[in-house]
């Protein structure tokens, strides 16, 4: 927590948000560069009572979660994957028979 951080470096709150700010600044650009896995997952997980549901995206090839998106509606689907960069480089889709699912894979 900042309290902690604040007391273990001898900082000031101020400055330990700047750390986060400069930290969450610098994994924005290292993540927005990435593009599609060719092995994508995609699997729909209960996220909360408020927000519903939330899509994973797999990277299968290396065994890492790529990103993770809320709604599992084809909509909503559909406008967060065309964000996506290299969607186009995507060759397998590993997915339940979900149909919003299914008819975004074809």
């Amino acid at each position: 927590s900042e309290r902690k951080l604040t007391h273990t470096h001898r900082v000031g709150s101020a400055t330990v948000e700047r750390w986060y700010q400069s930290f969450i600044k610098r994994r924005v650009s290292e993540l927005s560069g990435r593009s599609c896995p060719q092995v994508l997952g995609i699997d729909e997980h209960f996220f909360t009572r408020k927000r519903g549901y939330a899509t994973t995206l797999d990277d299968l090839k290396n065994h890492t979660v790529f990103d993770v998106g809320l709604g599992r509606s084809e909509a909503s689907l559909r406008s967060y994957l065309k964000r996506l960069p290299g969607m186009g480089k995507v060759r397998v889709f590993v997915m339940d028979r979900s149909e919003p699912y299914c008819r975004f894979a074809q």
